[in-house]
């Protein structure tokens, strides 16, 4: 996971230092938000791999700021888990519903955490932003011009 980068937001600065210093030993590098707004202007200014989201935020809101992300084109691709003390299911389905890549209640055990952010990341490498059926047409197609490449090299051989 060395060199993946991951903003968290959170507006309890001992969060922030505590999931920083995991993240960190984990080997992610980590910037950090205290607002909804900064943590906007960080995510369109940086390569971001991930967003770890918490829910109350000063200010606007987290999920404010997952549909603010999942609207612009230069940060709809970057997953955001939401990491968040309000674990009732309406907070788990306003999470889902503003664009949450995924939801993780606070308090939550490291490898929790660890397992929950490789998920994503390696939903986004397996999926790099596209649809099914996108999948499917590209691998498709593939496989066609591999069985093109292939019957020519045939042909070439029998010559």
């Amino acid at each position: 996971m060395k060199g993946t980068r991951i903003l968290l937001v959170d507006d309890f600065e001992d969060a922030r230092e505590m999931y920083t210093t995991y993240l960190q030993f984990e080997g992610f590098e980590v910037l950090t938000a205290s607002t909804a707004v900064e943590a906007l202007k960080l995510a369109a200014a940086e390569d971001l791999d991930l967003i770890l989201m918490d829910a109350g935020l000063p200010g606007m809101t987290g999920w404010d700021a997952i549909v603010a992300l999942k609207n612009d084109d230069r940060t709809k691709e970057i997953p955001v888990l939401m990491l968040t003390g309000h674990v009732l299911k309406e907070s788990q389905d306003r999470a889902a519903e503003a664009g949450a890549d995924g939801f993780i209640p606070k308090p939550c055990l490291p490898d929790e955490l660890l397992r929950e952010i490789r998920h994503a990341l390696k939903s986004r490498a397996t999926h790099g932003g596209e649809t099914g059926a996108q999948q499917q047409d590209r691998t498709r197609t593939a496989s066609a011009e591999t069985r093109a490449r292939l019957k020519r090299a045939r042909e070439r051989k029998e010559r």
